[in-house]
């Protein structure tokens, strides 16, 4: 299995861990504590630091020849890139025009005028865009390379 492969693997198994342990922490605790007690489950966010160790995917054995990434592991990466690339500005776009859009026919220009989302909540839908990308990034990179298994067996 090529390294790149193995680190869209890794990332995708921290990400879905942390996002469980967050939605699965959440839910308790809300019926615990209540909503705003519940909002320290996001804290399993931080197990996505883990995402940082996936360059050690890349590191060269000194008994294994050759390189690490060719040409055509380099087309794949460009490709997932734009993948995730294209998701991340597609959620963003959702994100601030739908809202706008809704209180703009609802209340007119007038209602544009007041902030829609809460400050506080900025930090966290950046994460999310990160993991966003993350999550479109491995994704394309499995899916790519199980397209091109698929051509090299014909």
């Amino acid at each position: 299995m090529h390294p790149q492969q193995r680190h869209a693997r890794f990332n995708l198994i921290v990400i879905l861990c942390a996002l469980g342990l967050a939605v699965l922490g959440y839910g308790i605790l809300y019926a615990l504590v209540g909503p705003k007690g519940a909002t320290a489950a996001l804290g399993f966010f931080g197990l996505c630091g883990l995402l940082g160790f996936g360059g050690l995917f890349y590191r060269r054995r000194k008994d294994s020849p050759g390189v690490t990434m060719d040409e055509r592991d380099e087309a794949i990466k460009r490709r997932a890139m734009l993948v995730g690339w294209g998701v991340d500005w597609l959620f963003w776009g959702l994100l601030c025009m739908v809202p706008w859009f809704v209180v703009m026919f609802r209340t007119g220009v007038k209602g544009t005028l007041e902030p829609m989302v809460p400050v506080v909540w900025l930090p966290y839908i950046y994460g999310a865009t990160a993991l966003l990308y993350v999550s479109a990034w491995s994704i394309a990179v499995l899916v790519l390379y199980g397209k091109d298994s698929e051509d090299d067996d014909v």
